[in-house]
């Protein structure tokens, strides 16, 4: 308890600062993440349902490829390759895309005066929302095969929270040191590449057997993301709630972190681009 209190201390001290210093940008915000969720042409149910084709197809594929292998031993196999497919896309699309967001936009980066976190935060929050659409989507697909309709579900939105402040603490870093480094761009790609294989998507965290197999499975963050998601939804299990605390202040954290790191380098944005 004392552990708990101290920590909401230290997360107010910490984030009071940059709040307030980005909550008078809010509107700008709010509107470029508008402006690129429809130039994704995602603004209608048409759109979104079309960008939910991917992770279908990608279900196809790995349920044929890995079923007998995999999934015989785990219970609604398709609901369990569709929840580490969803956050393994997001992870991987936003961070993407906010690593090129600045030079994109570098336009407005150079010769407009405001605080150019807010194109990396709207573009995070406008693959934040077909990020949600999908996770219901997949609550329902989950039900319909047979899994437990409980208030496990309801822990959700903690996931979602989690994963977005993962995001948005690896793609402020990964936006402002693109500005200086060009390649990163390509690196992040290959890395996303290997990601899939050491996230557990279409197998279990049984299957890494060797030590450092296994340290580098667990060291994924996504890993215990993933495990959050499908233990409330298809299990219908809360995981602790002390680990879910401690893991959301972690990141708050790292965020912060990132957040000074971006805004000591923003001053040579203009000269790079």
């Amino acid at each position: 308890m004392h552990v708990h209190i101290h920590g909401c201390i230290f997360l107010y001290m910490i984030t009071r600062h940059t709040y307030t210093g980005l909550a008078r940008y809010a509107n700008l915000t709010k509107q470029f993440t508008l402006l690129r969720f429809k130039i994704k042409d995602q603004s209608t149910l048409l759109g979104l349902l079309w960008s939910f084709i991917n992770p279908i197809v990608m279900l196809a594929v790995l349920f044929f490829m890995f079923n007998k292998k995999f999934g015989g031993g785990i219970r609604y196999y398709p609901a369990y390759l569709l929840v580490g497919i969803i956050q393994y896309n997001f992870f991987v699309r936003a961070t993407a895309s906010a690593t090129t967001i600045l030079f994109q936009q570098r336009d407005l980066t150079k010769n407009v005066v405001f605080p150019k976190e807010t194109l990396v935060i709207g573009t995070i929050a406008s693959d934040m929302v077909q990020f949600i659409f999908e996770m219901a989507v997949c609550m329902a697909f989950a039900i319909f095969l047979g899994a437990p309709l409980t208030k496990a579900l309801l822990f959700i939105p903690a996931v979602i929270l989690l994963e977005l402040l993962i995001t948005l603490w690896i793609g402020i870093l990964l936006s402002c040191f693109h500005v200086f480094v060009k390649d990163i761009d390509n690196l992040w790609h290959l890395f996303s590449r290997v990601l899939f294989f050491i996230t557990p998507v279409f197998f279990t965290t049984d299957v890494a057997t060797s030590p450092v197999l296994k340290a580098v499975v667990f060291l994924n963050p996504l890993t215990a993301l993933i495990s959050y998601s499908r233990s409330a939804i298809i299990k219908g299990a809360i995981p602790p709630a002390g680990n879910i605390f401690m893991f959301i202040l972690l990141n708050i954290l790292l965020l912060y972190i990132a957040y000074k790191v971006f805004k000591r380098l923003e001053k040579n944005f203009a000269e790079y681009l």
